[in-house]
């Protein structure tokens, strides 16, 4: 069982004061030891006015980054900066939606191992700028933990992930991926070639951070962009359907034909993704034809 707690919450252009009064008070109910960092890492000023009585509250360390050191730095960061034996990643965008959330992770057993709880997204349909997000996020993020424990490296995520801290220590992310995207991934496959035990449970956050499709668009081309370098480099993404619909097309030959038809049908893509009813096919071709097009492309042209 588990017996104390960091909370390590990674801020950037968000107010995280809901997060932190939930965590407080379940955190108090349990009578464990536990202390909750927050890190910002350069947020904008008003985001950083927002999160500055964090400072005041027993049990909370707040703290604001001079410039922005990437996703992958500042959970390193935050590890490094806690005291207890069991990191709980949060990201700054989380609900906690359970009356015992801290409680399930207290009793889930496993002391040794990495438990991920899995995300939530919001039943309702959200205004249109937000549809693609919300309807990928629905799809493809939101996966009971019977079946991401089928293939538990393929699902890791360090958001509402219960680690203990020896092992994050000796397995930090990759802080030469500065860019947005799949951090996670390679972070699952060294657990996974370590042999380090990955258990998935049913205690979900909320995912209330979402994004309209614009920066939804921009995200995932750097997220594309990362995951090429890290396939050809690592041979991260081998088990994902882009890379397996990649290799097919290079088997056959035919990928080049199916670059010159993204190129064509690119502008359609785009209108269907930006439209109020986006389609996961649509996105799904858009994807592989930004991965294809990175073959072809001077790197000074690359999608993102």
């Amino acid at each position: 069982m588990v017996s104390e707690l960091s909370i390590l919450i990674p801020i950037y252009n968000f107010a995280v004061d809901q997060l932190v009064n939930v965590l407080l008070a379940q955190c108090y109910e349990e009578a464990i030891c536990f202390e909750i960092i927050c890190l910002d890492d350069a947020s904008e000023s008003h985001f950083q006015e927002k999160n500055r009585f964090l400072k005041s509250l027993e049990n909370v360390i707040y703290e604001e980054l001079p410039t922005n050191i990437s996703r992958a730095a500042i959970r390193n960061k935050l590890a490094q900066h806690a005291q207890f034996s069991h990191l709980l990643f949060l990201d700054n965008d989380s609900e906690i939606i359970s009356q015992d959330f801290i409680r399930q992770y207290l009793q889930a057993g496993h002391p040794d191992k990495i438990l991920i709880g899995g995300t939530l997204y919001p039943n309702e349909l959200p205004s249109h700028p937000y549809r693609l997000h919300w309807k990928f996020g629905r799809s493809r993020e939101q996966i009971p933990a019977d079946f991401r424990n089928q293939h538990p490296y393929r699902s890791v995520q360090v958001n509402n992930a219960l680690v203990p801290r020896a092992i994050f220590l000796n397995y930090p992310f990759n802080e030469k991926i500065i860019e947005y995207g799949h951090e996670d991934s390679q972070w699952g496959k060294r657990l996974e070639k370590a042999k380090v035990p990955v258990v998935h449970i049913a205690n979900p956050v909320g995912h209330i951070g979402l994004e309209p499709c614009e920066i939804f668009l921009i995200k995932t081309r750097s997220a594309i962009h990362n995951l090429h370098r890290l396939y050809y480099s690592e041979g991260i993404g081998k088990d994902s359907s882009l890379i397996k619909w990649y290799l097919r097309l290079s088997h056959y030959k035919v990928k080049k034909v199916y670059f010159t038809f993204y190129r064509i049908l690119k502008s359609i893509l785009l209108f269907n993704l930006r439209s109020s009813r986006p389609s996961l096919f649509c996105f799904d071709l858009y994807k592989l034809g930004l991965f294809i097009q990175i073959d072809y492309l001077p790197k000074k042209d690359h999608p993102i």
